[in-house]
């Protein structure tokens, strides 16, 4: 999944990922979850063989668009932050799986953009690529984890 472009829906907007932005992923049938701190919006997650740990996000439920779901078939993106746990973004299913090299140059800044979600944080995002007529919102793993708050603990 190297330099490829993740995107996903809820709703009627496109949210994507970059794969490179993430030290490393796996499937989310490979780990044991728990609700972390009694908090609906982060979760904790222990491998059953290998014993890495850290937190997730399930972005759907993060920005209010739907309620925390589980597939046999996500995959748990995970990104190191500093000397903390690793911080991770939960990814049940992929509408798209781009070419970094495919996926052009069309982007848009996020202050330029006309209609932006006015229930989500611009600082959560890095950009807007605009691709096949549709614009998807580009996340930054650390500006979402900052925009929002959350911090493994």
């Amino acid at each position: 999944m190297k330099n490829t472009l993740l995107v996903f829906r809820e709703q009627n907007l496109f949210f994507g990922i970059r794969s490179n932005d993430f030290e490393q992923y796996f499937p989310l049938n490979k780990v044991w979850i728990s609700q972390a701190n009694n908090s609906s919006q982060v979760w904790r997650f222990e491998g059953k063989e290998k014993k890495e740990k850290g937190c997730f996000i399930h972005p759907g439920s993060l920005f209010g668009f739907s309620k925390f779901r589980i597939s046999q078939t996500g995959v748990i993106f995970l990104k190191n932050i500093s000397n903390q746990l690793p911080m991770g973004i939960l990814m049940n299913e992929f509408l798209m799986k781009i070419s970094l090299k495919k996926i052009g140059t069309k982007k848009i800044d996020i202050e330029q953009l006309k209609k932006f979600p006015t229930h989500l944080p611009k600082s959560a995002f890095h950009t807007v690529q605009r691709y096949k007529r549709k614009n998807i919102f580009i996340i930054d793993p650390l500006m979402l984890f900052k925009a929002y708050d959350i911090a493994p603990s």
